[in-house]
């Protein structure tokens, strides 16, 4: 009982398997425990002893679990051994053992890994998932077991469960300096947060990012799984609290925007919607909107404007505006192998505004083109020299 080794769970099998008085057993498995100091104890044994148990003796295992939760030694990892059934019985204990408060709350985050039709009880289910986000530290645990559940869960999820979902995620201290729970709060947010009827809350949700970045008590890539969920389920309340609500922007949410996250979320938004989008906040907001999109997309194995760079360019009072910020892409700030063979495959961007309907554009094109393949020239020669140096340094 202090060994961690491979067979002892089936062993505590085995141990029930082949006594006649499996209370007699149990207690001196108990006794035996307590001798052992705390943080050398091994409960597969116990486990094993329960599992077997329950499929040829219930009656004495429902015993046992009743005694063990409040008993001086098991009262402290009692999940773990409750977990090896669940049955409505046993969901009850769970919650009693929740009200005792003496085992760890992560404990119960052994629910998450367990089959246990009961919990689709829904009234059982909210209720549980209620108590242990209601314990110190219970919110992650309870967000895991959720996240788990309904990934189990084929069937549409009701009203009630979306609403549960929501609570977790809205309940979500976003502040903290680690946000591991981000991957299961994203799906529960893609899940949770998908109807038109969400939207309040979906935005209550994007505020308490906003805030919690902006105030610099996070890094924004802590969260680029959730901006990626929400972006999809209400793409105009993302763009409001982020984007359109402001005159300028932050500088942290800024970072956002600014190519460091693996995946931008404003590309999971059609271009129809951003434009639908654009027209709705006016034109006042078109610079600091060209500020922070990527305005351009690979179309085989060239680059061209998307659709909201050029609507942009298009329906701007004054389009050398709109283009002054979008000089950033011919001045890539990452990069593998050569920069200057990076600037030559952005030169077809410049080239076809060269050729816009629109003079103020083309001439704004035509002035920066001469300018542009000059640092061109000086990056290769900068890139040629280091690399003599380099081999200079190796003969």
């Amino acid at each position: 009982m202090s060994t961690n080794g491979r067979n002892v769970f089936q062993l505590g099998q085995g141990l029930a398997k082949g006594t006649n008085d499996p209370k007699k057993l149990w207690a001196t498995m108990v006794e035996k425990l307590s001798t052992i100091e705390h943080n050398k104890r091994n409960y597969q044994l116990l486990q094993g002893f329960l599992d077997y148990l329950t499929s040829t003796d219930n009656s004495s295992t429902k015993e046992l679990l009743d005694e063990a939760i409040d008993h001086e030694i098991l009262s402290e990892v009692f999940p773990i051994l409750q977990i090896v059934i669940i049955d409505i019985d046993g969901i009850k204990r769970i919650k009693r053992s929740l009200q005792l408060g003496k085992a760890p709350i992560y404990l119960y985050g052994n629910l998450a890994y367990t089959h246990t039709p009961e919990l689709n009880n829904e009234d059982l289910f909210c209720e549980l998932i209620r108590l242990i986000s209601s314990k110190q530290n219970g919110l992650a645990v309870a967000i895991d077991i959720f996240s788990m559940k309904f990934h189990q869960n084929n069937n549409e999820l009701s009203p009630r469960i979306l609403t549960l979902g929501q609570e977790l995620v809205l309940d979500y201290d976003f502040s903290q300096e680690t946000n591991s729970d981000s991957y299961q709060i994203s799906e529960i947010v893609k899940s949770c947060f998908q109807n038109k009827d969400a939207a309040d809350k979906a935005k209550h949700l994007a505020v308490k990012l906003y805030t919690a970045i902006a105030d610099n008590r996070v890094f924004h890539t802590n969260f680029d799984y959730i901006y990626k969920s929400l972006v999809e389920a209400h793409p105009f309340v993302f763009l409001d609290v982020f984007i359109g609500d402001h005159n300028e922007l932050d500088y942290y949410i800024e970072q956002i925007f600014s190519g460091q996250l693996m995946v931008s979320p404003l590309r999971s938004i059609p271009n129809e919607t951003f434009i639908e989008w654009c027209n709705i906040k006016g034109k006042a907001h078109y610079p600091l909107i060209a500020s922070v999109i990527e305005p351009y997309m690979h179309v085989a194995d060239q680059l061209q404007w998307t659709p909201v760079a050029i609507f942009l360019i298009n329906h701007y009072s004054d389009p050398s505006v709109i283009l002054e910020e979008f000089m950033h892409v011919f001045h890539p700030n990452q990069w593998e192998g050569s920069l200057a063979d990076k600037m030559v495959k952005r030169l077809p961007l410049l080239e076809s505004l060269m050729i816009h309907e629109n003079p103020v554009v083309s001439q704004w094109a035509k002035n920066k083109e001469p300018i542009l393949k000059k640092e061109i020239i000086r990056v290769r020669e900068w890139e040629q020299s280091r690399e003599q140096n380099q081999n200079e340094r190796f003969e």
